[in-house]
């Protein structure tokens, strides 16, 4: 059986006989090895390892390759895409609403007054319905303002105020609802494409930061 020398005091010992101490000095003997093991402490030629970087390499995080980059640069522009045509489409919508209900409504008001109550309006009532004119354009311009940010919900309060817009007129000039029919068609239609878009632009993000998520997860482990 091969001898062990002690690294403490150079003295060969037998490793069953000495009971895996040295007969020598009394430490404890280094495990049995062949002349190919691993080197030990005391050992000619040992070399300590170099633990300097191991924490580091350890923290470093996974780097991405070239198509990885490629692959999140362009889910990024997608998305960033798709959030941009949302916030123009239910933005634009919705400040052509306030200017158009600015503008017929101010004309209607100035040259056929007559026509909002179907007689004679005194300056009282001419001030009162312009103060409620500018007030609906105010409601739909902070809209469109809002939209330029987040859409989705600008859009659906939009919307709702719109329709109930187009009812009021109709519960108070039922002559009138012909009038304006195919815009009011076309500004309804506008603003339910705009709530599709912010929806799907608001679903395209929550997929992409799903996707990174496990991205992140399966790298970690």
């Amino acid at each position: 059986m091969a001898r062990v020398q002690c690294v403490q005091c150079g003295m060969e010992n037998d490793p069953l006989a000495a009971a895996g101490y040295c007969e020598g000095c009394g430490k404890k003997l280094p495990p049995e090895r062949s002349s190919s093991s691993v080197r030990v402490p005391g050992d000619e030629g040992y070399q300590a390892p170099d633990l300097r970087n191991r924490d580091r390499d350890e923290r470093r995080p996974p780097r991405l390759s070239y198509h990885d980059d490629l692959d999140v640069s362009k889910g990024a522009d997608e998305v960033a895409q798709a959030e941009q045509a949302a916030r123009k489409n239910a933005s634009g919508t919705l400040f052509a609403i306030a200017v158009l209900q600015l503008v017929c409504n101010s004309i209607v008001l100035l040259a056929a007054p007559g026509m909002l109550g179907g007689g004679p309006v005194g300056p009282a009532e001419l001030a009162g319905a312009f103060v409620f004119v500018v007030a609906i354009t105010a409601v739909f311009a902070g809209l469109g303002a809002w939209a330029l940010y987040v859409p989705l919900p600008a859009s659906v309060v939009g919307l709702i105020c719109y329709v109930g817009l187009v009812l009021l007129d109709v519960a108070f000039a039922p002559e009138q609802i012909g009038k304006g029919i195919i815009l009011k068609i076309v500004f309804i239609v506008a603003l339910v494409q705009a709530i599709v878009a912010a929806n799907k632009a608001r679903q395209l993000r929550a997929a992409r930061a799903s996707e990174r998520r496990r991205d992140e997860d399966e790298d970690r482990w």
